[in-house]
C-alpha cells in the first residue's frame, strides 16, 4: 500500500469520526504496517457491526466507503480485481435482469448479494 493512499484514507476517516471510520483506521493501519492487505481472523468475520465492517475494509486495504476519488477515476493502486463468476441458465439470467429493472445489472447483483450476506 502506498503511503499517499494510507494518508488520504486515514485523513478522510478522521474527518467523519463514526464507529466505522475509527475501526477502519485500525484495520488500515494494521495492513499498512504489515505491508500487505490482510485477511481477518475467523472471529472477526462473525461480527456484523458497522465498526467491524470498517475494520475488515481497512484490513483489506480498500478505500473507505464514503471516499470518492477526484474526477471519478480510481488511482492506479486501487483496482477491483476480485471476480465472481456464476453459471446460470439463460432463463435465470433473464429473470434476474427483469428483477434488476432500470438498475445496472452488475450493481443489482452486488446489492442483492450484500443484502443476503447481512
Amino acid at each position: 500500500m502506498k503511503k499517499s493512499f494510507y494518508d488520504a484514507q486515514t485523513a478522510h476517516a478522521k474527518k467523519i469520526g463514526d464507529e466505522y471510520s475509527k475501526r477502519y483506521i485500525e484495520g488500515l493501519t494494521r495492513a499498512f504496517k504489515s505491508g500487505i492487505p490482510l485477511l481477518p481472523k475467523k472471529e472477526e468475520l462473525t461480527d456484523k457491526s458497522d465498526g467491524a465492517r470498517g475494520y475488515r475494509t481497512g484490513l483489506a486495504s480498500l478505500p473507505h466507503r464514503d471516499f470518492t476519488f477526484r474526477g471519478g477515476s480510481k488511482p492506479s493502486h486501487y483496482s477491483s480485481k476480485r471476480t465472481v463468476a456464476v453459471r446460470v441458465t439463460s432463463e435465470t439470467k433473464e429473470k434476474w435482469q427483469r428483477a434488476a429493472g432500470d438498475k445496472k445489472f452488475t450493481d443489482w447483483i452486488k446489492e442483492t448479494l450484500d443484502a443476503a450476506s447481512e
